[in-house]
């Protein structure tokens, strides 16, 4: 007998080595295709080092390796006497800045493919919150194959791509996002995601690891609840991997008529550092929920704690902060200078 669901919503969050989170905290604009790029695609997005591709019952994730877009990148810019231009060969090659270990005349890639199978064929695809002014892709001989007036929208709706199922795509601070929004009469158990392309799916820690061969992507595991007139619970909600490539949504028996949110939330967001200048340059989440984050001061009011190793400025033009917090952000846990008398 097949479970019949109220409106439930998965809201799943990418994260990658710098692969699918912006820069900062710019979302990825959706363009349409006009023409200009293969068929199949209805929308694209611009990733910091790849691009993702809208079809009509799923998406194509194309990487670039994180080190060789570096290494091209400092020579295309003339770091360490580099020329601005790519000239290739061993001269180029010299030109590569210490510590990144990418070729300047090799790009590698990786693409994989998420199907959604046995999807409807008459998905209807609505995109959302248009941005003012278009994009024109005059490129080629071939006019053609030209993109004129192509609109951007922030976000792009896949409307029954189940029957009572759609799927949204935005970006949420910089990070692409995709929900699944199951409506009354909607079956969950429906919905199967096939990877082609990706070396290897896994699970850790409730999120989904996705291989390829320029590094990992990680799906964050899903946060849910359900929410009616009794107010909101929490529920499990799980990945669950079929026959290596499939992955699929394992959720409980609940209240049917309750709306269910699987999405993934801030934890906490706080200003804190220096009255002088400072700049952050790393963040990581601890084993237990805390949060660390690291960057350069330039000068003392540091917002060190007692005890800490170092709590006066050493000197110089900068010394490194380094700070952690609780698990929700409401405490700091400690905050120190790092640093000698020189930069």
């Amino acid at each position: 007998m097949k479970k019949k669901w109220s409106s439930i919503t998965i809201g799943l969050l990418f994260v990658a080595l710098g692969a699918i989170a912006q820069d900062g905290a710019s979302n990825i604009e959706f363009v349409e295709n006009k023409g200009q790029w293969d068929p199949r695609v209805h929308f694209r997005g611009d990733l910091p080092n790849g691009e993702l591709f809208l079809e009509k019952t799923g998406f194509t994730v194309l990487l670039y390796n994180g080190d060789d877009l570096a290494a091209m990148t400092a020579l295309h810019h003339g770091v360490k006497g580099g020329t601005g231009a790519y000239r290739g060969g061993p001269a180029a090659t010299a030109n590569v800045p210490a510590g990144v270990t990418g070729k300047p005349d090799m790009l590698r890639a990786h693409a994989y493919r998420v199907s959604f199978a046995d999807a409807s064929a008459d998905v209807d695809i609505v995109p959302d919150k248009p941005l003012p002014g278009y994009n024109n892709y005059l490129i080629g001989p071939d006019t053609g194959k030209w993109g004129r007036n192509c609109k951007v929208f922030q976000g792009v709706t896949y409307r029954n791509i189940y029957p009572n199922i759609d799927v949204r795509y935005y970006t949420n601070n910089g990070q692409l996002k995709y929900d699944i929004i199951v409506h009354p009469g909607g079956d969950l158990n429906r919905v199967r995601m096939q990877y082609t392309g990706a070396d290897k799916l896994n699970t850790h820690k409730g999120q989904l690891l996705i291989g390829t061969s320029v590094g990992t992507v990680t799906q964050l595991a899903p946060v849910s609840y359900l929410s009616n007139e009794q107010g909101r619970s929490d529920i499990r909600c799980r990945y669950s991997i079929h026959n290596g490539n499939t992955v699929s949504f394992d959720v409980p028996e609940h209240d049917a008529n309750a709306t269910m949110v699987i999405d993934p939330v801030i934890i906490f967001c706080t200003f804190t550092g220096s009255k002088v200048s400072n700049w952050g340059f790393t963040a990581t989440p601890g084993p237990d929920g805390s949060f660390f984050a690291g960057g350069i001061v330039f000068g003392s009011a540091f917002p060190y704690t007692t005890g800490a190793i170092q709590p006066t400025y050493g000197g110089g033009q900068f010394d490194v902060g380094i700070i952690k917090f609780n698990s929700n952000g409401s405490t700091k846990v400690f905050a120190t200078y790092l640093g000698g008398s020189d930069s």
